[in-house]
């Protein structure tokens, strides 16, 4: 919808808008104008806005990522001085005869080949075609 309404426009502004305007009228030329300024605007405040808000939410994330990787080195280290003393233990001992429980193996990433028990069945000889 359309309302006439009396605005005083600057010559050149005036002059600059008729040779842009193409075939449509003026008043479309000026409405099209005032239209796309509007969207700037709104586009220009809201990044603005946004660059505010992460400017200070990116300093408190700046912390608690660096907390975050305090404590994921902190549970790192534990992790691998657990492995190297299951793995001591495991080679101090040497290995059983036969399976301790009914569950499957279990070694330290350290060791990923080792075995964790003997085989619940063990082979003598192949039989062959003679």
């Amino acid at each position: 919808m359309r309302k006439a309404t009396t605005l005083t426009i600057r010559s050149e502004l005036l002059a600059e808008i008729r040779s842009t305007k193409a075939a449509r009228s003026t008043s479309d030329r000026v409405n099209e104008l005032l239209r796309r300024g509007l969207e700037l605007e709104k586009r220009e405040s809201l990044e603005r806005e946004a660059a505010e808000f992460f400017g200070t939410a990116g300093a408190k994330f700046d912390i608690e990522r660096a907390a975050s990787q305090k404590a994921s080195k902190k549970a790192l280290s534990r992790k691998v001085s657990d492995s190297r003393s299951s793995f001591k233990a495991l080679h101090s001992y040497g290995t059983y005869p036969g399976p301790r429980s009914t569950f499957p193996g279990r070694a330290p990433v350290i060791c990923p080949a080792s075995i964790t028990g003997t085989p619940f069945t063990s082979t003598y000889s192949i039989p062959s075609d003679s």
